[in-house]
């Protein structure tokens, strides 16, 4: 129970300062001494003023006391007045847990236990009191605020009108007048109850163990029972009537009654002994009470089931029995059934084994779980479609052709603990279950906390088991915590619309659970709710097999995609005018050159021309350079590792990305698209930013529900699985990309039918090689062919020097630019600028192989390969 705390303390009583005399005499024998010595009469002055500053503190202390007891009057009526409205309320909540715990009527046979009357209110000792027992004004305790705060105490001891409640059976009105003859005539309305004629002088008449009622002229109401009880409404002193104000003898009374009603029951009962109920019945058996077999009526009294008890108390033997009675009755297209079991998966295995089982979900694999709750979503909405289309409005419509689903969820408080966003979701199918044809079956050791009131409000049927907790015997129903606390295994109070009774719960054997499978063997299996994970293997046959946007006809479909909040599979599909330049983006192993063939794949199918990226950055910027400046349509470029093509370009990198997006840019404006795969890390390094719109996502496998707020836990995802537009997807296979094909770089040669001009960085080295090469060769420095001024141009020769020889003679290098062809073998773009006079940034070369720069008349500047330094040993830093 949850106690009040104790009322306001009430202000201490404040007194003003007395007079203080030996402060006034004090100055004054002292004055009265100093003018002696002095025998200066002056002193005796300031004497006098001593009585007048000690009237004047006396005065001011008084009034500090009178302003104090004012402001401690003011608190403590604002602290009196909060303390009344908490006391009110919970006095509301009093009354609505004692009304709560009233049994709804039993029918007319039913047993005198069976339910209670209630014929009126009372003041009755409230649960809410303060501790320190039970407190009546008028104490010893004096003041108008000490009386205050003892009626406080006193009201918020008593309730003024908690409910009396009457055993129903036979019950004896005494009195006379026309109060008694009302109180007759309304009991007689009540089923169960029994009145009999009682003469006020013969109360004895009215049997040894029936109770009787006694209600005198004046409308005061006394209450007595067989157990000597008594409760007087209207009265000043009532007799608690509480459970735990009972004496020792009426305690033992009841503990005895009780076992001799549990003793009335069988220990065990099979479920084969059961009799299926009649056809006119919605019935399923259950156990056995005292008045014989036992049924709950899910469809007709439910919609849900709430079950409460501790470990062991029976209540997952209890599941199983209602399941496969429910199965029993209903077939596979009637019934489906949905097993979330989060004790590990232990209660269910042999029955999901029935036809009309969908799955079971546990707690060792929690992102199913959350798969089935979000489809659990769509298929509210299914429902919902599916009677309005027939133009029904529920699922007792004979129109609406539609079967029952019945989610079983054992431990609830366990998948709430786990998941619990869920909740959300099991509130919508608790209120809106009934029209729709879905019941809940919620089981949890505590049902007081674990159970909120949204959804215990629509659970009409509880179902209460062994329980030591006062709230969570209050949240089943059944207000017999005492009686609870005694029930063996397997023996449970239910309550629903017919009252409440103990039964002993069937327990089923697997010969039972294999004759219903056998009874409903040439039934179809129920439909499922979803669709089954993603397998780890998809190929293109399978993405052609599932369905597709409109909008997404004409874009490029590389996987299936997941959508169980749709209840559907799709198509995975990139539409380059809808989603712009996409980046596939993984860890190594995750997938990403596969998910790029794929897109290779299905852009080829489509008829688009495929451009591979090399991931050498010298063949990729002249891959770059040919597509800027001859742009094909409807042309798709792939880049694997771009971010690593990056790394390696070094301080080109910046250079490179400007000419990607100038590609892309145009490749959009013809029709065609580019997509790359990124590393991880490549995000964060601001790569994607702006330049890829899209982000398809791998090796990520967590729900595809968009709403959880805590999502699962991330699992290993197998290769290729990926999210795209908020879906998960798993990526087709497909042929291997297709290989780079970077431009063709031309062969260059010293000996052609005019002068060559080479500029080398080691122009002896060059030299010698060119010797080797060509004996013949007739090879000048610029010194030398500067001093033959134009005719040089008429013999074919080799003009080598160095970047510092060409620089001192610059005006005969731009004669002879004009005429012959020239060669720059190891020079950087900054010497090819002072000495060429070029503005283009000229393309990037390999620093090994022979690579050199080629510039002919009236020609823009090459990469070429001059053959003769081609074998020269691989290796070296790039230019």
């Amino acid at each position: 129970m949850s106690r009040l705390p104790p009322p306001p303390t009430e202000p201490s009583p404040q007194e003003g300062p007395p007079f203080p005399l030996l402060a006034v005499l004090a100055p004054l024998a002292g004055a009265v001494l100093i003018g002696a010595i002095t025998g200066s009469p002056y002193v005796l002055v300031f004497a006098a003023l001593s009585p007048v500053i000690a009237v004047a503190s006396m005065l001011d202390g008084r009034r500090t006391a009178r302003r104090r007891a004012r402001e401690g009057a003011v608190r403590f009526e604002e602290e009196c007045g909060a303390y009344t409205r908490l006391v009110e309320e919970a006095h509301r909540a009093e009354r609505a847990q004692r009304d709560a715990l009233a049994p709804a009527r039993p029918t007319e046979a039913a047993p005198l236990e069976s339910g209670s009357v209630r014929v009126g209110v009372a003041r009755a000792p409230s649960d809410r009191a303060p501790e320190g027992g039970l407190v009546h004004v008028g104490g010893s305790r004096s003041g108008a605020h000490a009386r205050q705060r003892e009626a406080l105490l006193a009201r918020a001891s008593w309730h003024p009108a908690l409910p009396v409640l009457v055993p129903r059976g036979a019950i004896a009105v005494r009195g006379g007048g026309p109060a008694a003859r009302a109180m007759a005539a309304r009991l007689r309305l009540e089923p169960g109850v029994t009145v009999l004629d009682v003469r006020d002088d013969h109360p004895a008449d009215a049997g040894g163990d029936a109770a009787a009622r006694a209600l005198r002229p004046d409308v005061e109401l006394e209450v007595h029972t067989a157990s000597t009880m008594t409760v007087r409404i209207a009265g000043q002193a009532p007799i608690p009537a509480r459970p735990e104000f009972w004496s020792a003898p009426e305690r033992e009374r009841r503990r005895r009654a009780i076992e001799a009603q549990s003793a009335r029951l069988p220990d065990h009962v099979p479920w084969s002994s059961l009799e299926p109920a009649g056809e006119s019945s919605s019935g399923i058996p259950i156990g056995c009470s005292e008045a014989g077999q036992s049924v709950i009526d899910p469809i007709g009294q439910g919609p849900h089931i709430l079950i409460g008890g501790t470990t062991g108390s029976g209540k997952s033997e209890f599941l199983r029995t209602l399941v496969l009675g429910w199965a029993h009755r209903a077939s596979p297209a009637e019934l489906s059934l949905l097993f979330v079991d989060f004790k590990g998966g232990a209660s269910f295995p042999d029955l999901a084994e029935l036809p009309h089982a969908l799955d079971v979900i546990t707690d060792l694999d929690e992102s199913t779980a959350v798969r089935a709750i979000t489809s659990l979503r769509a298929e509210i909405q299914r429902r919902e479609r599916w009677l309005r289309d027939r133009g029904a409005r529920d699922i007792r419509d004979p129109g609406a052709s539609l079967g029952r689903l019945v989610i079983i969820i054992d431990e609830y408080a366990a998948l709430l603990a786990a998941l619990p966003e869920l909740h959300a979701t099991i509130i919508d199918l608790s209120a809106r279950g009934r029209s729709l044809g879905i019941h809940l079956v919620l089981c949890t050791q505590h049902p007081g906390s674990a159970v909120r009131d949204a959804i215990a409000a629509n659970c009409a049927i509880r179902v209460s088991f062994r329980i030591a907790d006062n709230a969570d015997a209050g949240m089943l129903g059944a207000g017999l915590a005492h009686r609870l606390r005694a029930l063996p295994p397997g023996r449970a109070l239910v309550t629903d619309a017919e009252g409440t009774r103990e039964l002993q719960s069937a327990l089923i054997a697997p010969e039972d659970v294999e004759a219903v499978r056998e009874r409903w063997r040439d039934s179809p299996d129920a439909a499922r709710l979803w669709q089954p994970p993603l397998p780890t293997v998809v190929t293109p046959r399978d993405v052609t097999r599932e369905s597709v946007d409109d909008v997404a006809k004409t874009g490029w479909a590389f996987g299936v995609a997941d959508q169980p909040e749709r209840l559907r599979r799709t198509r995975a599909v990139w539409l380059p005018e809808r989603d712009g330049a996409l980046a596939i983006v993984g860890a190594p192993g995750s997938g990403r050159t596969g998910a790029l063939a794929a897109i290779a794949h299905a852009a080829h199918e489509s008829g688009s021309a495929l451009e591979t990226l090399s991931v050498d950055w010298v063949d990729a910027e002249a891959t770059l350079l040919a597509l800027r400046d001859r742009t094909p349509d409807r042309t798709l470029l792939l880049a694997d590792d771009l971010d690593e093509v990056l790394r390696r370009c070094g301080d080109e990198r910046a250079e490179l990305l400007r000419l990607w997006d100038d590609v892309a840019s145009a490749l959009r404006r013809r029709g065609g698209a580019v997509v790359a795969s990124l590393a991880s890390s490549a995000q964060q390094q601001g790569l994607t930013a702006g330049r890829f719109p899209s982000t398809l996502e791998l090796g990520t496998a967590t729900s595809s529900s968009p709403s959880r707020v805590s999502p699962v836990p991330e699992r290993r995802a197998p290769p290729g699985r990926a999210r795209w537009r908020g879906a998960e997807v798993q990526i087709m296979t497909a042929p291997p990309l297709p290989a780079p094909q970077p431009p063709p770089v031309p062969d260059v040669t010293a000996l052609g039918p005019r002068p060559c001009v080479v500029i080398a960085r080691r122009p002896r080295w060059v030299g010698e090689r060119l010797g080797r090469a060509h004996p013949a060769l007739v090879l000048q420095s610029a010194e030398e062919a500067a001093s033959l001024g134009s005719a040089v141009s008429l013999e074919p020769r080799v003009i080598l020097d160095d970047v510092e020889g060409w620089t001192t003679r610059w005006s005969a290098l731009q004669e002879l630019r004009r005429t012959c062809d020239i060669i720059l073998a190891e020079v950087g773009p900054s010497e090819l600028r002072s000495l060429i006079g070029l503005r283009e940034r000229p393309p990037s070369l390999h620093a090994h192989g022979g690579e050199v720069w080629l510039l002919q008349p009236e020609a823009p500047i090459v990469r070429a390969r001059w053959h003769e330094l081609a074998d020269e040993a691989e290796g070296g830093p790039e230019l």
